[in-house]
């Protein structure tokens, strides 16, 4: 309606010079967003963070665009709220600070690992931290999300298991159903448990 778009025209109106964006541009990633599927009155929530990352990122061109298909798929995916993705923002922001690894190579990794990480039970914060020291240690997108998800598939799940996987894992001393059940309970702490053996 006329008065939502006014609202959301105001509200990008003052949002947009705080996140470091011109009116212009936030709305061009507002209207990304709403392409994606974002209701109207929701909009400018969900593009607060992903104009807030790209900026600190340096993010220019169809980048922006990408970041904010990736937190449409993270909200799809995991059904994460807009609050849960502007705190994942924040959180994705301190890693590269502080672990390594890049804004937009850390939220692509946790996009990719986010169903299997569902599945699990591990969250968008915990697979962000994943991507960001598998990155600090050298290892590529692209080998980091395909060994993460294959890791929290076959530890949550014996059946899927071959004869050496399952020696694999007698011999730093977990039987794969044991495995499965710790999994259940603390899938984190699974994969932390597991690491901490091989």
């Amino acid at each position: 309606t006329d008065g939502t778009l006014s609202k959301v025209a105001e509200e990008i109106r003052v949002l947009a010079p705080a996140l470091g964006k011109t009116a212009t541009e936030f709305s061009a990633l507002a209207v990304e967003s709403a392409k994606l599927g974002v209701a109207g009155d929701n909009v400018v929530e969900f593009t607060k963070p992903i104009a807030g990352l790209s900026k600190i990122s340096g993010l220019v061109g169809e980048q922006p665009a990408k970041l904010a298909k990736s937190f449409a798929a993270l909200s799809s995916i995991t059904g994460a709220s807009n609050d849960d993705l502007a705190n994942y923002a924040a959180l994705a922001s301190r890693l590269d600070d502080s672990i390594g690894g890049t804004i937009p190579n850390i939220v692509e990794f946790t996009r990719q690992t986010a169903a299997a990480g569902k599945i699990v039970g591990i969250g968008i914060g915990e697979l962000a931290a994943y991507g960001s020291t598998l990155e600090s240690l050298g290892v590529k997108s692209a080998v980091s999300y395909r060994a993460v998800n294959s890791l929290l598939v076959k530890l949550a799940s014996p059946q899927t298991l071959s004869a050496d996987s399952i020696e694999g894992l007698r011999q730093i001393g977990f039987e794969a159903s044991e495995m499965a059940d710790i999994m259940k309970r603390d899938a984190e702490g699974g994969v932390r448990l597991f690491l901490e053996r091989v």
